[in-house]
């Protein structure tokens, strides 16, 4: 399209999904400077801008993610970068009439509010949990001058989020991110460690912070017990682990969790069926990206079943019923991603002793997901 006023020998591109050199015979046809736009990473625009394929790089989402990125890139340091990880909760909300939000970076909207500064007096802060939200909480502590610890039962950070970073190269890249972000702020990370509230309160830490995330069950559908049914919590030996899931998968759930399973199994070469007991898939996305990966879903060959009743998991089957009728699909594996629930149990305990928590993310609400992990770590880490 053409622009107005003083940009009017500028010509912009949109969604262009550019390799180094497949902007150039725009450039060269229209003779004026070109600025491209569209979901294009630092790297890929350098590349382009040095090849000549465009003058100019149009970012907007990934400088909501992070708005120090032209900074950082000046002086080096790429690596310290906050990633997109492209929820579309920021061009999302323009459809709802909401304020604009972002899922990985919790300050967006609330820059004036959130201000991480130094805070008045430093304290120790444990922090017990190391998904988003107790990676973030601890990041954030560390930068307000706090002596942080955080401790993990499990032998690598990231807590689910760590299955979500096996399905999708953005997921991994903000894992990546927060990993190095707890490096530079030397927060102390403890993993294969599990403390029980008697081991708290013997840490003597000022102020103790529960990330433990939700306990994801299974559903009480009959044959939901069978051992090709999984819950998320038993999903390591597939994504981390490279078991096989057979060449049919059910996936009960069409939220973001189960459609990043559906996609990491189609991928495997799997056929995949998705069960949704509503008609919304993707309700975490922005409505932009919930329009674009239901359309890309479909179009890499997995089923979409929305307003589905699972009536019965067999051995290699599962029989579900919709608007048009029963239906039987089968099944190798079963993966259920719905039934979440906050474990509360070491807050709890902590509260009966009189410990003061501040508990976070899924541990508070269930499956709040990404962008509720990223902001209440964000809101503890800046109130401590």
């Amino acid at each position: 399209m053409r622009a107005t006023g003083q940009f009017d020998k500028f010509h912009i591109l949109d969604h262009l999904r550019l390799t180094p050199r497949c902007g150039i015979g725009w450039k060269d046809a229209i003779g004026v400077p070109v600025i491209a736009v569209g979901r294009i990473t630092p790297e890929a625009a350098d590349a382009a801008i040095g090849d000549g394929a465009f003058d100019f790089v149009s970012m907007a989402r990934m400088i909501l993610a992070e708005p120090e990125l032209p900074n950082l890139l000046a002086a080096g340091r790429p690596e310290e970068i906050r990633p997109c990880v492209y929820h579309y909760r920021c061009i999302g909300n323009i459809f709802v009439r909401g304020q604009v939000r972002c899922a990985a970076n919790g300050s967006v909207g609330r820059e004036d509010e959130l201000v991480i500064g130094q805070a008045a007096t430093t304290r120790s802060v444990l922090v017990v949990g190391g998904g988003p939200a107790g990676m973030e909480a601890a990041r954030v502590a560390a930068l307000r001058g706090h002596t942080v610890t955080l401790v993990d039962a499990a032998a690598r950070l990231g807590g689910r989020w760590a299955y979500a970073a096996a399905t999708s190269a953005a997921n991994a890249e903000l894992l990546r991110w927060l990993e190095h972000q707890l490096e530079l702020r030397d927060v102390t990370v403890r993993l294969r460690e599990r403390l029980d509230a008697d081991r708290v309160v013997a840490a003597g830490a000022d102020a103790v912070v529960v990330a433990t995330g939700a306990q994801w069950g299974r559903p009480s559908t009959p044959g939901a017990e069978l051992p090709h049914v999984r819950a998320v919590d038993d999903l390591a030996a597939w994504l981390h682990d490279g078991a096989g899931v057979g060449d049919d998968v059910v996936v009960l759930g069409g939220d973001l969790p189960g459609l990043g399973i559906a996609e990491r199994a189609a991928a495997d070469g799997a056929n995949v069926t998705v069960l949704e007991p509503s008609d919304v898939f993707g309700l975490h996305l922005g409505l932009p990206g919930r329009w674009r990966r239901v359309h890309d879903l479909r179009a890499d060959g997995i089923v979409l079943a929305g307003g589905a009743e699972v009536l019965e998991i067999t051995a290699d089957s599962v029989r579900w019923r919709d608007l048009d009728g029963d239906h039987e699909t089968p099944a190798a594996a079963v993966f259920a991603t719905l039934d979440a629930e906050p474990d509360t149990a070491l807050a709890d305990a902590l509260r009966a002793r009189g410990v003061e928590v501040e508990v976070i993310g899924d541990a508070a609400v269930g499956a709040g997901l990404l962008e509720h992990a990223m902001r209440t770590g964000l809101e503890t880490g800046v109130a401590l």
